[in-house]
């Protein structure tokens, strides 16, 4: 392709507000060997977003940046050594600078959508299912018959979880702020739900458990709900964080941590980053997996509003204004 031509795409040229974000004209991509250029249809928005914008991701890629991680589209172009037969198929991947008209995705990190399927639908499955489904089966090591706890319920990333936890037979408590936010966990399958702005938490923790905790807590939060899980988590339980959207853990939480050691709970932190680097060809299958269960209607991600491109920075207000109940597409 000319590098001359242009696509739009949204792109974060310095930190700052909702406002810092522009729409505009940028070089259209090339494809490298082992990708596919997608024609992008939908794309999702994700708290790491909002993080990056903010200047507050773990790791900061360098600006400016389109951002956007994932994406439903069809197949324009593929790179060399891809199989011809990926060309106009409508695709589910899960990439980086996908907040644009086009993007390019490693063929390892796509797979093919269902005809029953809306974009919405498959665009809305990457980053939240897929990091979902890590969570409980490699790092919470979540089995039949446990119970977990999963903070901001009512996100993406919690309904995701709240909907794979069904299906492995697994009881489920979710966290969310309101008794708003607090009907939606439960109509998605929550066990039980706990309104932290009126609840005390460590305290229905023990009563929905009858006093024995839970067995994975997956916190996106932190700050100082960390406190909660370590309160609430039952001998041999695992605490799982996979985000700060309320700012970094407490000081003092490893020696909190110590003072239960006697109870064997475990610390782990979980990042879809090192998969995408270290287990690349385990995305592929796990995204295929997601679209027959999405296909099936064995998952359904709620879409609480679709935005057009251009209209990005009113969906990083929404997302920020934790009214959003689902995801933001």
């Amino acid at each position: 392709m000319n590098r001359e031509k242009t696509m739009k795409a949204i792109t974060i040229p310095h930190t700052g507000s909702a406002a810092a974000l522009d729409y505009t004209e940028v070089p259209y991509p090339i494809v490298p060997p082992g990708c596919l250029l997608v024609k992008v249809s939908s794309t999702g928005l994700s708290f790491g977003d909002v993080m990056i914008r903010k200047g507050e991701y773990p790791h900061m890629p360098p600006l400016p940046f389109i951002p956007g991680f994932e994406a439903c589209g069809v197949v324009m172009q593929v790179g060399d050594g891809v199989d011809s037969s990926w060309l106009d198929q409508r695709v589910v991947v899960s990439a980086m600078n996908a907040h644009a008209e086009y993007l390019v995705a490693p063929v390892l990190f796509a797979a093919r959508v269902p005809q029953s399927v809306s974009d919405e639908a498959a665009a809305a499955v990457p980053s939240n299912y897929l990091t979902a489904l890590k969570m409980l089966d490699d790092i919470g090591r979540a089995v039949t018959g446990e119970t977990i706890l999963i903070h901001a319920a009512a996100g993406g990333v919690g309904i995701a979880l709240l909907q794979l936890a069904k299906l492995r037979g697994l009881k489920t408590i979710g966290i969310a702020g309101g008794a708003e936010k607090c009907s939606f966990v439960l109509d998605h399958g929550a066990d039980a739900a706990i309104d932290y702005l009126s609840e005390d938490v460590t305290a229905r923790l023990q009563e929905i458990t009858d006093g024995r905790g839970v067995d994975v807590s997956f916190n996106s939060v932190c700050g100082d709900t960390l406190y909660h899980d370590l309160e609430g988590l039952a001998p041999f339980g695992r605490l799982v964080i996979f985000g700060m959207a309320m700012g970094p853990p407490p000081p003092d939480l490893i020696q909190k941590f110590l003072m239960r050691f006697s109870d064997s709970i475990s610390l782990h932190t979980f990042s879809f980053e090192t998969v995408a680097v270290h287990q690349a060809t385990e995305v592929a299958s796990s995204l295929r997996m997601l679209m027959e269960l999405l296909e099936a209607g064995k998952i359904a991600p709620p879409i609480w509003r679709v935005f057009d491109l251009c209209n990005a920075a009113q969906a990083h207000k929404m997302l920020e204004s934790r009214k959003v109940l689902g995801k933001v597409v």
